[in-house]
């Protein structure tokens, strides 16, 4: 694509960026044509001054291009999901009644996070946290998919197993190191006995630990 011999001329004349930008998008596009590639005549140093100005000031209305993650998983959009999913399961659950109520206790860690300190652990340490964690969150959905019979129960229960699967294999697409720590440097657990309680914890983790987690290696990723 390159400009019209008749536009070319024009580009030459005082004023005519201004009487171009005046007119409409589809009318200065229309300067351009594929045959005056063949065109014998050249335009001066000062047409070509104006017309780069034309061609920037045309520029300026196109938006920059959002950056790419080095890592498409390193999206936020990826996490978000996830956190989305375990929320729409938790709120699921409000309506439920004695349906939600297990006879069996789970054992769930704590999802309670102080940011500060959290960034001031060793990532081994870190790391130890959110696989454990994630251990005893499958453990606990397995043990309530032989507890529970309803089957809008059932789905929740399958939906977030497959959630704590997806999120286990983006640790491993991070090179995330498996760390699992000892029964003595484990903090004490939660126990809960309603799946309301159960996705609420769930979804706490989601949103505190492992956003923490994933967000830094990602950081990490990318230096």
């Amino acid at each position: 694509m390159c400009l019209d011999i008749d536009c070319l001329c024009l580009v030459g004349v005082d004023g005519i960026v201004s009487e171009c930008l005046n007119d409409d998008f589809d009318d200065i596009i229309g300067c351009f044509d594929s045959q005056c590639l063949f065109a014998p005549r050249a335009f001066s140093l000062d047409a070509s001054l104006r017309f780069l100005a034309l061609l920037l000031l045309l520029c300026g209305n196109l938006k920059p291009a959002k950056p790419i993650p080095v890592r498409p998983i390193c999206d936020s959009r990826v996490m978000d999901k996830f956190i989305k999913e375990a929320k729409e399961a938790e709120i699921a659950m409000e309506s439920c009644t004695n349906t939600c109520d297990l006879t069996e206790e789970l054992s769930l860690p704590d999802p309670k996070v102080n940011v500060k300190e959290w960034m001031q652990m060793d990532r081994k340490a870190q790391a130890k946290e959110v696989w454990n964690g994630l251990a005893m969150f499958t453990r606990a959905m397995l043990q309530v998919r032989e507890l529970v019979s309803d089957n809008a129960l059932i789905y929740s229960v399958d939906k977030t197993y497959s959630n704590i699967r997806s999120v286990t294999r983006v640790l491993k697409s991070l090179n995330v190191q498996e760390e699992l720590a000892s029964s003595s440097s484990l903090q004490t657990p939660l126990t809960v006995r309603t799946l309301r309680r159960l996705f609420l914890v769930y979804s706490n983790f989601l949103r505190g630990k492992i956003k923490l987690f994933v967000s830094e290696a990602c950081r990490q990723d990318e230096r």
